[in-house]
């Protein structure tokens, strides 16, 4: 008979890996069927969780057989830290604010994902109104270990304006502008002052765009456009004038002038009502 020696070695060999990797199994032990014991590994398991045994340098045993006859050999597995993100903090944006540049993260070079993401911009038109989820990754070249942080962003929606499409006479003087759905904004275009509209100066006969632009309190703005029409005055004749007996039968004045489908106003005379004139309401005179 001859007596095996308990034998210990230490080897050299390095595994790594990054705290965020999956739980493995160590296949290296040779011959198979013995056992591997250590921080990170469950007892029996032969399984090593790198984020139980945490970030630094890790020796783990590999044992075989029992009694006089066991043997053990090691091997240093390395925990390796995630990179440290760090990102700004963006501002609330405007549905029509246009591409927001995506700068600030730390350490550069990863990449930026997310709904209106492309690139290194973000475009709130294609996101939409809403709170949006940014994402960075970052990938470590020298230790292949990756992370990832999130940044919310807020897109505001457009102040909803509205303003009726009206029509003016060609005449001069100033006359005023549609009342929009928000007021406070201003009117712009050809023959504007102010929230008025001068028709004679603005070209003559025809129709003119003319837009309203409305910020609201958190400094989105929009605008809203109305066709401004400027049409000749027409040509009015009330028809000749002529004189009545006060016992006569109420008189109806609405073919009397040209052209039709205009209003009737006596200046106060009690004998007119609507298109009808009656001489004994309105009495001698």
């Amino acid at each position: 008979l001859h007596r095996v020696d308990r034998r210990q070695r230490q080897m050299c060999i390095r595994d790594r890996y990054c705290i965020n990797d999956n739980p493995f199994s160590i296949q290296t032990g040779t011959p198979q069927g013995g056992t591997w014991s250590g921080n990170g590994i469950a007892s029996g398991s032969n399984i090593f969780d790198p984020a139980t045994a945490g970030v630094g340098i890790h020796v783990v045993t590999y044992t075989l057989g029992t009694g006089v006859c066991e043997t053990s050999d090691t091997k240093i597995i390395e925990v390796l830290d995630l990179p440290n993100i760090t990102l700004p903090n963006f501002d609330e944006v405007c549905l029509n604010a246009g591409l927001v540049e995506l700068t600030g993260a730390s350490p550069a070079g990863g990449t930026w994902s997310g709904t209106g993401v492309s690139g290194n911009d973000f475009a709130p038109d294609v996101a939409g109104v809403g709170v949006h989820t940014l994402t960075y990754f970052y990938t470590d070249m020298n230790t292949l270990c990756s992370n990832s942080e999130s940044v919310d962003i807020e897109v505001l929606p457009l102040p909803i304006l509205s303003a009726n499409d009206t029509s003016y006479c060609n005449t001069p003087g100033l006359v005023d502008l549609p009342q929009p759905n928000l007021s406070g904004g201003t009117w712009s275009g050809v023959g504007v002052v102010g929230n008025q509209f001068d028709p004679n100066n603005a070209g003559g006969v025809g129709d003119f765009t003319l837009t309203y632009t409305y910020s609201d309190n958190n400094g989105c703005e929009n605008n809203t456009t109305i066709t401004a029409s400027v049409i000749s005055p027409n040509n009015v004749n009330a028809g000749n004038d002529f004189e009545v007996c006060i016992d006569e039968d109420v008189i109806d004045l609405s073919q009397m002038a040209t052209p039709v489908g205009g209003t009737w106003n006596s200046n106060g005379s009690a004998g007119l009502n609507g298109n009808s004139f009656n001489p004994f309401t309105a009495g001698i005179g």
